[in-house]
Parts: C-alpha cells; sequence; structure tokens
C-alpha cells in the first residue's frame, strides 16, 4: 500500500492540473467571447438625394397618394429605411449604426457619390469623392463602414395581380471607399403607402440589408 501513495499523489496532481488549466482555457474564452460582443464596427448610413425613381409614377403622384411633399420624397424614404436598418442592427449589438441626414452632416459628399446602372440593379461610384473628404466624414461619424442606399426603385407591376414593389439598392464601402458588397432587398404593397404604412411594410427588407452589411463586415 506505502507504494501506491506516490502514484495516489501523483494522479491527484495531474488532475488538479488539468483542472487549472481548463479553469485558465475557460476563462480566456469567456474573455475573449466578451470582448467579441462588446466589439462594435461603425456603420454611416447615407441616403442620396433625389433617388426615388419608378417606371410608372412621378413625385407628383407620389406626393397626392402618400401626403409627402414632393421635394422630401427621397429624404422621408430615406430616413425610414435607415431607422429600421438601425433598430435592426441594434438588436444583434454587433454594430454601432449612424444615421447621415442629408444637408446636414455629409451633403457636399452625397452629391458627389453617382449611381450606375438602372432600374432595380444600382451602384455607387465614388470616383468623384475625394479621400480627404471620404476620412473626414467617417471621422467625424466615428465609421469604419459606409452603407449608402443608392436608390429606391418603385416598379409597378400591371399584369397578373397588380403590384408595386419598393426596390431598394444599397452598396456598402470600407474606409478606404472600397466596395465591399452591393445588392438590392424589396418590399412590396398593392399600392402607394403612407410613411405610417411603410415604417411597418419596410421592416424585413431593413433587416435583410443589416444582416448583409453584418455578414460582410464580420
Amino acid at each position: 500500500m506505502k507504494k501506491c501513495k506516490p502514484i495516489v499523489v501523483n494522479v491527484c496532481i495531474a488532475l488538479m492540473s488539468i483542472l487549472m488549466f481548463s479553469q485558465t482555457v475557460s476563462a480566456n474564452s469567456k474573455e475573449e467571447n466578451a470582448a467579441h460582443v462588446n466589439e462594435e464596427k461603425g456603420v454611416l448610413i447615407i441616403g442620396l438625394n433625389n433617388n426615388v425613381k419608378s417606371n410608372y409614377f412621378y413625385n407628383g403622384m407620389i406626393a397626392e397618394e402618400t401626403g409627402i411633399h414632393a421635394d422630401s420624397i427621397s429624404a422621408i424614404y430615406n430616413r425610414i429605411l435607415a431607422v429600421n436598418i438601425a433598430k435592426a442592427a441594434a438588436k444583434k449589438k454587433k454594430i454601432a449604426v449612424n444615421i447621415s441626414m442629408l444637408g446636414v452632416k455629409s451633403d457636399h459628399l452625397v452629391s458627389e457619390i453617382k449611381v450606375v446602372g438602372e432600374d432595380e440593379d444600382c451602384q455607387s461610384d465614388l470616383s468623384q469623392v475625394t479621400d480627404e473628404e471620404w476620412k473626414k466624414t467617417l471621422d467625424k461619424a466615428q465609421a469604419d463602414y459606409v452603407l449608402v442606399l443608392n436608390q429606391h426603385y418603385l416598379k409597378w407591376q400591371e399584369e397578373q395581380l397588380r403590384t408595386l414593389f419598393h426596390i431598394v439598392s444599397f452598396s456598402l464601402f470600407d474606409e478606404n471607399k472600397k466596395e465591399i458588397y452591393h445588392g438590392n432587398s424589396y418590399f412590396t404593397s398593392a399600392k402607394l403607402i403612407t410613411t405610417q404604412e411603410m415604417e411597418k411594410s419596410s421592416q424585413k427588407s431593413a433587416l435583410k440589408i443589416a444582416n448583409n452589411v453584418m455578414k460582410h463586415i464580420e
């Protein structure tokens, strides 16, 4: 029996070492996970000027049906979608979102961003935006990325079911003006809708955009 004692002691020491190592690994893992959860990426959302287009509706018709002043249509459409994107992103707790108010924070930069493509397939061209202005805008917003709402395309479909497709095209850029991703998302309605209806109807579309943003910056 005496010869067994050293073995028992050694086994106990080994078990204690394993336990201590496991606790250390577990603690480190928790710290890493906590750091990951708390890590946020700043995303600035910018809506472009006069970016509501349609194959059927003109601004006067949109204003009459929705109650939105004709000169404010693009700004309000951008604002509704940007707020819904920000809300969707906030639930994920991984990115911090700032929304650019047109004509306040970056109106000159907005005017320098050009849209290429047609209808529902559009993306932003930053070739006219200087590196200095781009960096200044991101620094001011404390952002690492910029999400540009290129265009809201109101596509009216007469055939079969009369449907209005609200197609939003967007582009995601990093701090070096490099495009990381561009795509579109849409929701539908039977006719032109009010701002209150749009706030509700665009939530799933905004969630899809937010998910695409997070997917490409993680």
